[in-house]
């Protein structure tokens, strides 16, 4: 799959990493990190499927997910990359990981474990189905719809970012429909084969104020990743790279060596 991505390069930038973003997002919640990143690395921020502006999947599992994604870092001269994903992007690179190992260099999961959780992401799938996009003249019109059922107006911001113009008419960029149909799917984790692991270096950032990595979780995660290693990101809640970027910034620098 042809994924959208912006690649961020310095004369300075070495090793390659690739950044995969959350639900809802898109690769330029990124960007001000690979700005930085680039002074040392060669960045690639992603668009999912279904986000941004890649290709729509309507059958939007982690094995897909991460097949797309696997099949964007060999078409595209990246394997043996850094691989690093946040809360959904951070589920399929694992699962890309455990599948296709020969296309990861390192790996770097932001916020996330290898275990299902229960969201309630449905509800904002329905707040952004249910804005009448005829009636949406400019963007505070969308704002007001959504303020009806979604109070946290961060959060209608955030959503609010997938809304694009053309001329005078407004649409949602990312595929509502195949999200919501896929989000028992993206709220678990899928089933791997017995046995199944990824040998290289692995970095687990943990938001402090978040509640997604737990430690419950530490055995399930070295089972998987057996080298792994869980950095606690102080002051952060679950969108780490919004709430402390530097932190984030230099334990990657750390981690890569």
């Amino acid at each position: 799959m042809d994924l959208n991505h912006q690649i961020f390069e310095t004369e300075s930038s070495g090793d390659t990493v690739v950044i995969l973003h959350g639900l809802f997002g898109s690769a330029r919640n990124w960007t001000g990190i690979a700005r930085h990143l680039s002074a040392a690395y060669k960045v690639v921020t992603v668009d999912m499927p279904n986000h941004g502006n890649s290709p729509w999947l309507d059958d939007a599992t982690y094995l897909n997910m991460a097949e797309a994604v696997g099949e964007f870092i060999g078409a595209n001269g990246f394997s043996g990359a850094t691989v690093m994903g946040h809360s959904m992007g951070g589920k399929a690179a694992m699962v890309l990981a455990l599948q296709r190992p020969d296309l990861i260099g390192r790996l770097i999961v932001a916020d996330i474990a290898p275990v299902p959780y229960d969201h309630g992401n449905e509800e904002f799938i329905d707040a952004m189905e249910a804005v009448d996009l005829a009636l949406v003249k400019v963007r505070a019109d969308a704002d007001g719809q959504l303020a009806r059922t979604i109070d946290d107006s961060g959060l209608r911001g955030f959503f609010l970012l997938n809304l694009v113009q053309e001329g005078d008419t407004f649409s949602w960029r990312i595929n509502l429909k195949g999200l919501k149909a896929s989000l028992p799917a993206l709220h678990g984790f899928p089933e791997v084969p017995d046995g199944s692991l990824y040998e290289g270096p692995v970095l687990f950032l943990d938001g402090e104020k978040s509640n997604y990595i737990l430690p419950q979780h530490e055995d399930l995660i070295r089972a998987y990743f057996p080298h792994a290693a869980i950095e606690e990101i102080e002051g952060a809640d679950h969108w780490i790279h919004a709430d402390q970027p530097t932190a984030v910034m230099t334990a990657i620098r750390a981690f890569m060596g």
